[in-house]
């Protein structure tokens, strides 16, 4: 009889050890890897970043708010890399600018040749002129004028409003190395 229910009882065990339970957690779906993407500045987790065109259609929303975003680069500052656009659209970009330290010296910059890649933001959205955004970045021993060139005029930068992220973080999708297996002959 003993031996009658230790089978039982181990049968009972295994049974119950097999079925469905809605106690086990399923694991969590892995984060996409840092190794994806060249990072500046801080690392930060991407996965609450929403698309820069979101924030841009009610910015009052975000502004003076921590923000995580995710766009398109359009354009880096080939001076310094201290500034990059995202894509809203055709006629909208939101600009990301690099900090600085209390010595006036950028915490971190961009590659130049990073334009058509996929970035996602981390820092504070505000909104201002062109011409106050643009005064601080020669304020302080930035004596070069690196923006040289630029295409705005005086009215551009006395009343158009452009809403601009400083950055702590930016990630950017890297570039798919190709080899000489995916190089196709023309031969």
């Amino acid at each position: 009889m003993s031996r009658i229910l230790a089978v039982l009882a181990v049968s009972l065990f295994v049974i119950t050890g097999c079925s469905e339970s809605s106690d086990v957690q399923e694991p969590a779906a892995p984060a996409v890897s840092f190794a994806a993407f060249d990072v500046f500045g801080s690392e930060f987790d991407q996965a609450d970043s929403v698309p820069v065109q979101q924030v841009a259609a009610s910015p009052s929303d975000y502004l003076g708010e921590p923000v995580k975003v995710s766009g398109t680069i359009t354009e880096v500052c080939q001076g310094r890399g201290c500034w990059m656009t995202l894509q809203v659209s055709d006629a909208q970009l939101v600009r990301i600018v690099m900090p600085r330290d209390e010595d006036n010296n950028y915490l971190f910059t961009l590659d130049k040749g990073m334009s058509g890649r996929r970035a996602i933001v981390q820092g504070t959205l505000d909104e201002s002129t062109l011409a106050a955004f643009e005064a601080p970045m020669h304020h302080g021993g930035d004596t070069q004028d690196h923006h040289e060139g630029d295409e705005h005029t005086e009215e551009d930068m006395a009343t158009g409003l452009e809403l601009h992220i400083t950055a702590h973080g930016v990630l950017v999708e890297k570039m798919e190395e190709t080899t000489d297996e995916s190089v196709e002959s023309t031969d």
